[in-house]
């Protein structure tokens, strides 16, 4: 493989470690210090939010005695005076959230493109390698791994958008913060080519509702051999991206992967399916 990479130049290899990194959720230590001091910034923040809780208690019941049309009045400014309040004590955490937010963004975003720039040297290079078969099968385990890479960059800046804009929704109506973001994508978080084994009982309306990444649906493609199997056994459905870029699950791609072994860099076909198989 050294032979392989060496022939891409140095900054590939270079970019290549930090996608592999980042691929096995590895971290640096610069992000494992904003990630803690994220963390750290949401602790002092739930603290904050437990005291406010008792005070907000405490004066709600001094309201109560008071005549209905006051109370609600006075509620009605304790509360926008109660979100001013959080939005000045969480002012400072909030933007270090966003600023940490972005620059990882930008980080995770150059990394990318300078894996797609590999990926496509690497394909135009296999065909050159025909004649050491060492160096192709080096250049082509790294294509594989860097699409899966790719795919899985994609995934996390998608993932940070969504973020972005909960955490911009929530503060600007409550001032409250949101929970600070994962560094590299959290395990259970969806991109192309990745495989979940999942029963029929996880599935609403022939899809499957992921955490933090939404509804995504089973090809229709896949319906029958869906409703043919067994309730109770978690079966592999790999996540598959249209043309149009919306995702979707596969059973029947999911089930010649695991059958094979598949890597996430392949691409694949079903071309016929059986009742019971494939």
């Amino acid at each position: 493989m050294v032979l392989g990479l060496l022939a891409l130049g140095a900054g590939a290899v270079v970019a290549i470690g930090a996608a592999m990194a980042f691929l096995c959720g590895g971290l640096s230590q610069m992000e494992r210090q904003k990630q803690e001091t994220m963390q750290e910034e949401y602790r002092s923040y739930e603290k904050r939010k437990m005291e406010e809780y008792q005070d907000t208690c405490a004066y709600y019941e001094n309201a109560r005695r008071q005549s209905e049309e006051e109370y609600q009045e006075t509620l009605a400014d304790y509360r926008r005076e109660l979100i001013q309040q959080r939005k000045r004590e969480n002012q400072d955490a909030y933007g270090e959230f966003l600023s940490y937010l972005e620059r990882q963004y930008a980080e995770k975003s150059e990394l990318l493109d300078e894996c797609r720039k590999i990926v496509e040297t690497c394909e135009e290079s296999i065909p050159r390698q025909q004649n050491s078969y060492v160096r192709f099968k080096s250049i082509k385990a790294t294509l594989v791994s860097l699409q899966e890479a790719v795919y899985k960059l994609e995934a996390y800046l998608r993932y940070l958008d969504k973020y972005r804009e909960e955490l911009i929704k929530i503060f600007e109506a409550s001032g409250e913060l949101t929970e600070p973001f994962s560094m590299t994508l959290p395990e259970n978080y969806p991109y192309e080519g990745k495989v979940f084994y999942l029963s029929q009982d996880e599935f609403q309306n022939y899809g499957h509702a992921f955490e933090g990444a939404g509804y995504i649906r089973l090809d229709d493609g896949d319906r029958k051999l869906f409703e043919n199997s067994s309730n109770e056994a978690r079966l592999p459905f790999m996540v598959y991206a249209s043309k149009k870029g919306r995702l979707f699950l596969s059973l029947s791609k999911g089930l010649v992967k695991n059958s094979i072994g598949g890597t996430i860099g392949i691409k694949m076909d079903c071309w016929r399916r059986r009742t019971n198989g494939i």
